[in-house]
């Protein structure tokens, strides 16, 4: 190679190393490493979770809603102990009510603590994301059981329809999951919100019909506000459950 090719070729590769130096905080890992003749070189790496792990220091992305959803899994969990405590007093020919009961607050404990903890992870963690589809499954889980359980429990003649109604758009959300694109995300969003109105083929009674709307806000809330960076905790999905507790137990 003549020398003002060389010289041509390295000074385009300064122009770009200058316009790589402007935009510094775009940067997401840049890796260079350079041996001379002489047997001399040079490295340069840069990695930026690795550097923000060694700069930033930790803060909670917002110890508020962590907090609040910490305090919903202990309602959870005390709505799971009065069941399980009256379990005794329960009908036998109820086990497969119980089976779904006890499964819904034990995915309910399992959504509020996924969720705390996303809220505790400092906001640039990439455990946050992995964290928030994990806690949406389980309460896709919650929202499934909840379907389920008002359809034996109100014996209508159509739950094989409503059961299958609902594992499909349960199907749909956690595909549309599983895609992870902005659009997907608002998508599985937009179905899990309408997932809690197949209650509403069992029974309309007040509880269960606000139950069904607390439901469809904690999913729909996540469509209007800016997606999983919006700074919402999990109040909407608590009153849901506790209305629905409180529509159904009596029933039981």
């Amino acid at each position: 190679m003549e020398k003002d090719d060389l010289n041509i070729l390295f000074e385009d590769f300064k122009n770009q190393v200058i316009e790589i130096s402007k935009h510094s905080d775009k940067v997401k890992k840049l890796d260079f490493s350079c041996s001379l003749l002489n047997g001399t070189g040079f490295k340069f790496n840069y990695d930026i979770n690795k550097y923000n792990k060694e700069t930033v220091k930790y803060k909670p992305a917002t110890t508020f809603n962590a907090v609040v959803d910490i305090l919903s899994a202990l309602v959870s969990i005390a709505f799971l102990v009065l069941y399980i405590s009256n379990y005794f007093k329960i009908q036998n020919e109820n086990s497969i009510t119980n089976l779904f009961v006890i499964t819904l607050f034990i995915a309910s404990i399992g959504f509020f603590v996924l969720r705390a903890v996303y809220h505790l992870f400092h906001a640039t963690s990439s455990v946050r994301n992995p964290l928030f589809r994990v806690s949406e499954g389980f309460k896709i889980i919650l929202i499934l059981n909840l379907n389920t359980l008002v359809s034996i429990i109100y014996k209508i003649d159509n739950i094989t329809l409503v059961v299958f109604l609902s594992f499909i758009v349960c199907s749909l959300a956690l595909l549309c999951m599983g895609i992870g694109t902005k659009g997907a995300f608002k998508i599985e969003m937009l179905l899990t919100s309408l997932l809690p109105f197949f209650m509403l083929v069992s029974t309309t009674t007040l509880a269960i019909i606000s139950s069904a709307t607390m439901l469809c806000i904690s999913s729909f809330i996540y469509i209007v506000m800016d997606g999983k960076e919006a700074k919402t905790n999990s109040i909407f999905t608590l009153l849901g459950l506790s209305l629905f507790v409180l529509g159904i137990f009596s029933l039981i």
